[in-house]
């Protein structure tokens, strides 16, 4: 048996596959919030988002499976941003080196 995660079910809603619901591997919050991601589902969501924490998961897995139109769907994920020192506005102010930089980083947090 093969196991099954949530892109399985989101797959299912998009190529209607007729797959069993499991509230446990994809719950209806995390489906919710992957479809928000596509903007042309993005109204259905937001009905259902007033009530996601009412209505049970699988009433809610039901409703999108029959309201989003079939069809394949690329839908792109953000990525978390990272935020590196060299973007620091002081270390480009002074053009200072990483190792500059490391020495007064460790004393800035010392007078605190």
């Amino acid at each position: 048996m093969e196991t099954l995660t949530i892109f399985d079910y989101l797959n299912n809603l998009f190529y209607k596959k007729g797959l069993t619901y499991n509230k446990k591997i994809a719950p209806a919050y995390l489906i919710t919030l992957f479809l928000s991601y596509d903007k042309q589902l993005l109204p259905l969501v937001d009905k259902v988002n007033k009530l996601l924490f009412t209505l049970p998961d699988e009433l809610i897995y039901q409703y999108f499976y029959d309201k989003v139109p079939k069809g394949k769907r690329f839908i792109k994920f953000p990525r978390k941003t990272s935020k590196k020192e060299d973007d620091n506005p002081l270390k480009m102010k002074y053009n200072m080196s990483k190792n500059e930089y490391q020495h007064y980083k460790r004393f800035e947090d010392y007078d605190e």
